[in-house]
């Protein structure tokens, strides 16, 4: 068991040494019980102290640990949960042959700055895309943007409704249709959760954090016409969280409207976190439902349950509708309890990983959610702070 420190993400009034103490005596006792003698009759006593002490001065804790508990798994077992290694290992594209955009939604107009450093790492032409919530936004998103010299850049202002699903299909629906594949990134801020705080980061990185990786994407789909979305495997402390929660049912409504059916017993994925490269014409079956804005409730917060929650669920679903298949990309330094990440060193192998471990959620065959609780993940790799630290203080 790795020791590592308490997150700095503690803001309630409960001694920090306190939770300090009890985080490094817990991850001593678990060392001493593999390592060192002791009575047995001792261990399981000892054990429940520790953990009755831990709740004690983290009950903040103790509502997610419920939900986790009670919340059915919808997933697949983790080991059939195939990823690509990226950056591959074998020569990426020098070139693409159609058009690129980045489709980015900013609530928080002071991240353009970080964004504008991710979207660099493109190393082709690249025409970006931008929604913010009021002209003051729009002004610091320029501002941010101003020299972009490998293709245009448009602002819009999109009113804060449903997060950056809304922005993402209704106001750039009009753009798809130029492009052949989009970046769709968006200022993720999980301010619920101090485990989360990294998700953003992760997700870039590993769509888009090094020239190396985007041109891998790019041959992907440049060498496998059927692969219509590449999205980033589960941020590890999200994993347990890949569920229906409460949005079955509003999902479904939409499936419905595309001409599918949901079947809540059959394995659940989708890009959690809402952000994936993608072939524009494996996302028309959303496009096409033409949501009104009205459907989505103005911003208060929510955690689960919204129209944007429903439809983020539905990204693979309508790729699959469309005629084609989605797969999944991760960086392995960033992944140290993830299994069956695959890396791919020439064209052979990226067509043999496609052809065994493509899944459908259409047609998931025998596979059914996985029945026994995988770990429970609360931190971030380390890998991944240094990663960003090192990044923005170029």
């Amino acid at each position: 068991m790795a020791c590592t420190k308490p997150s700095k993400f503690v803001e309630y009034s409960y001694s920090s040494r306190a939770v300090g103490f009890l985080h490094y005596t817990t991850c001593a006792f678990s060392l001493a019980r593999v390592t060192l003698p002791s009575p047995s009759f001792l261990r399981r006593p000892l054990r429940i102290t520790l953990k009755a002490a831990w709740w004690a001065v983290m009950p903040w804790r103790i509502p997610a640990r419920l939900r986790y508990l009670r919340t059915p798994e919808a997933a697949r077992a983790i080991e059939l949960d195939y990823s690509v290694a990226v950056p591959l290992g074998f020569p990426a594209a020098s070139l693409p042959s159609g058009r690129l955009a980045a489709i980015v939604h900013l609530y928080y107009e002071e991240l353009a700055g970080e964004f504008r450093a991710y979207l660099e790492e493109v190393p082709f032409a690249l025409d970006v895309y931008v929604s913010t919530r009021d002209e003051q936004g729009k002004l610091a998103v320029e501002q941010a943007l101003n020299g972009w010299r490998r293709g245009t850049v448009t602002v819009r202002v999109a009113p804060n409704r449903g997060r950056d699903i809304a922005p993402k299909l209704l106001t750039f629906r009009d753009v798809y249709s130029r492009y052949d594949y989009v970046l769709c990134i968006h200022g993720k801020q999980s301010r619920h959760s101090g485990a989360l705080a990294s998700w953003r980061h992760y997700l870039l990185e590993t769509l888009c954090g090094s020239a190396d990786i985007v041109r891998s994407v790019v041959t992907i789909f440049e060498q496998a016409p059927r692969v219509g979305l590449i999205a980033a495997q589960h941020f590890e402390p999200i994993r347990h969280w890949i569920n229906w929660g409460n949005n079955f049912q509003r999902s479904n409504q939409l499936a419905r409207r595309m001409g599918f059916e949901l079947n809540q017993g059959a394995p659940l994925d989708f890009p959690s976190g809402s952000m994936f490269w993608a072939r524009t014409a494996s996302l028309k079956p959303l496009l096409d439902l033409n949501l009104p804005l009205d459907k989505f409730p103005r911003e208060k917060g929510q955690t689960d349950g919204t129209p944007a929650h429903a439809i983020e669920r539905l990204f693979f679903y309508a790729c699959e509708r469309a005629g084609y298949d989605w797969i999944k990309i991760a960086r392995p330094e960033l992944m140290p309890f993830t299994p069956s990440i695959v890396a791919l060193n020439n064209p052979a192998e990226l067509a043999a990983f496609l052809k065994r471990h493509v899944f459908r959620l259409l047609d998931p065959g025998d596979v059914r959610p996985r029945t026994e609780r995988i770990k429970l993940i609360e931190q971030a790799s380390p890998e991944l702070d240094e990663m960003v630290r090192h990044r923005f203080e170029k």
